[in-house]
């Protein structure tokens, strides 16, 4: 698997996320990847 050095850029309400195109087995035209993106808050307490 590979990535380019540029990757897509998605305007949010709460800034730009960057990510990478990525190409390899199984999808040779390439897919957009983000990673480590947050997506909720941690349970903690008695939501645990």
């Amino acid at each position: 698997m590979t990535a380019d050095r540029q990757g897509p850029v998605v305007r949010t309400p709460y800034g730009n996320v960057r990510g990478t195109y990525e190409h390899g087995d199984g999808y040779e035209d390439g897919i957009a990847v983000f990673r480590g993106i947050p997506y909720a808050a941690p349970p903690f307490g008695l939501l645990r």
